[in-house]
């Protein structure tokens, strides 16, 4: 089980590698999942997503992407809003 802040940037993520035109279908395959998008589920596994892939062996694929604005800025802006739900 992912705990909640984990899950939440994972979600942030993969929407961000969506929103950045990142055409991987393991990308859909977690986004589908995470947002219980079932359409979105069959249309990655169509396409080839493995169901066994690991959250980390598609980050570590899409790193620099991930770590090149804008990408990074959302994610950081994520983070940020995370913190700040975190210590309420």
């Amino acid at each position: 089980m992912i705990d909640d802040s984990r899950e939440y940037l994972l979600k942030c993520a993969m929407k961000a590698l969506r929103d950045a035109g990142v055409d991987d279908p393991e990308v859909d395959l977690f986004d589908a999942v995470l947002r219980n998008d079932l359409p979105l589920l069959k249309s990655a596994l169509r396409r080839g997503a493995d169901p066994n892939v690991r959250d980390a062996r598609v980050i570590r694929r899409h790193f620099k992407r991930l770590t090149t604005p804008p990408v990074s800025e959302d994610l950081a802006l994520a983070a940020v809003r995370l913190m700040g739900a975190s210590r309420r």
